[in-house]
């Protein structure tokens, strides 16, 4: 299966609006609490934490609603790098509201992924674990089935 990888680069300040509800919502839930690796958790909160020229974010839409994101972060002589999937509620949303509803007005990972610039090269190898890419494929399987 073929994925056509985009970096994020004009909607990088966007992003972190996005990632920094998510981590505030876990905190606030005590969700993060419960990961499997809650050291995910401090990632996503470095990350909003970075600096926008820092970061590079890369993302791979596996619909119109289901991203895989990863995300590097070197600062200071340091690298990070981070995956996730990401649901994208917000577009969810819109499907269903209607046209005056508020939630039209909120960014989301969609219209990033609309203004991110394809990437020219399959990143698949590179960026993706084999574990990943095949938790991936049978995510994608399942939703298209």
């Amino acid at each position: 299966m073929q994925y056509q990888w985009l970096e994020i680069e004009e909607g990088k300040k966007e992003f972190i609006k996005i990632v920094d509800l998510l981590v505030r919502f876990d905190e606030k839930t005590h969700r993060h609490q419960q990961y499997a690796h809650p050291e995910m958790h401090w990632m996503r909160r470095a990350i909003v934490a970075a600096s926008t020229e820092d970061l590079r974010v890369f993302i791979n839409p596996l619909s119109e609603w289901l991203y895989y994101i990863v995300v590097e972060l070197k600062a200071q002589g340091h690298f990070l790098a981070t995956a996730w999937m990401h649901e994208d509620g917000i577009f969810m949303e819109r499907r269903e509201a209607p046209a005056d509803h508020p939630v039209h007005q909120i960014t989301c990972m969609h219209d990033l992924a609309c203004l991110a610039r394809p990437l020219p090269l399959d990143l698949s190898d590179s960026l993706i674990d084999g574990a990943s890419l095949e938790l991936m494929e049978s995510g994608l399987d399942k939703e298209c089935a």
